[in-house]
């Protein structure tokens, strides 16, 4: 039950615990393997079929601390954010046994154990009340079994593909916003220089038609005398 351990895979590949996992059930010994590897791959649902089924040794006083359960339901709210970003509160109801219809109970004991992940620093987001969904940033990572590290391996070099394609399209885009500001500042100096141009020779025909009214006044002087 305590709340920073939540990698229990290296636990699980000693070789005790790999003892443990050769007991019949159902056994104390194999009964501690099988809470260890809930607690480093499952989910409370898990536990639940575990419970339910007849595997269990009759001895209650081995069974998981309240404490330790509720870590569980944290551990599970995990394995569920891990898949999707925004994640509407029924997909966490199969996963916690909760009831399926989303009454108000339900939502209140969904949302405090959220609220237990996020004070443990587990993950990081907003509880989205009105569209009933959870709006994640972060999620800690749990344990990987082995025969799922390939599809790991996979889904992480996909993703720097993504990431590299998408990389090359913006800075296409960049490129063409350069060349389209370059273009635009050129036909702005053109217009500018034009624009010049056009005052320059405005002020000159000025000038020039202010020193010939004096001539055509002289000159009409000279007629009238």
């Amino acid at each position: 039950s305590d709340f920073p351990f939540i990698a229990w895979c290296p636990l699980l590949l000693l070789v005790f615990c790999i003892q443990l996992g050769g007991f019949e059930r159902p056994s104390a010994e194999r009964w501690w393997y099988d809470i260890a590897e809930i607690f480093a791959y499952g989910t409370y649902r898990t536990y639940a079929d575990l419970l339910r089924s007849r595997s269990v040794p009759d001895d209650p006083s081995i069974r998981p601390s309240d404490a330790a359960v509720h870590k569980l339901r944290m551990l599970t709210v995990l394995s569920v954010g891990a898949r999707q970003r925004i994640v509407p509160y029924a997909a966490f109801l199969p996963e916690l046994e909760l009831e399926p219809e989303l009454q108000l109970s339900t939502r209140r004991e969904l949302e405090q154990v959220i609220v237990s992940c996020m004070y443990a620093g587990l993950i990081r987001g907003k509880m989205d009340q009105r569209n009933a969904c959870l709006a994640l940033n972060f999620v800690e990572g749990r344990d990987v079994r082995v025969e799922s590290v390939y599809e790991l391996i996979q889904a992480v070099s996909e993703w720097r593909l993504r990431v590299k394609s998408t990389e090359s399209r913006l800075e296409t885009h960049c490129q063409e916003l350069t060349a389209r500001q370059e273009a635009t500042a050129a036909a702005a100096e053109r217009a500018k220089a034009k624009m010049t141009k056009k005052t320059s020779e405005k002020g000159s025909r000025a000038r020039d038609h202010q020193e010939l009214q004096p001539r055509q006044k002289q000159m009409k002087d000279m007629d009238v005398e």
